[in-house]
């Protein structure tokens, strides 16, 4: 094997993990913007008609946390995904 059939053979390597690793960032960036949206659906629904959770006073709180925190790991997420991209 020449040393030019050994670069091009590790170019090729690189390139389809540099391409693997990149499909394993938009796929984790996208389950985090999934679970992020799950999250916020259901702090949504507590809010609304007090399900999952109590719908009691102290966790009415607690819901809009989590609607801004789910907002700012979509908003990171869609960011993130637009640079992979």
């Amino acid at each position: 094997m020449g040393f030019l059939a050994f670069h091009t053979h590790i170019a090729e390597l690189t390139s389809s993990t540099e391409n693997n690793m990149q499909d394993t960032s938009k796929r984790v960036v996208i389950g985090s913007m999934a679970v992020a949206g799950l999250v916020a659906v259901a702090a949504i629904a507590d809010l609304v008609v007090g399900i999952p959770f109590s719908g009691s006073p102290h966790t009415k709180v607690m819901d809009v946390i989590f609607i801004l925190c789910s907002g700012i790991v979509i908003y990171l997420g869609w960011t993130v995904f637009r640079d992979l991209s």
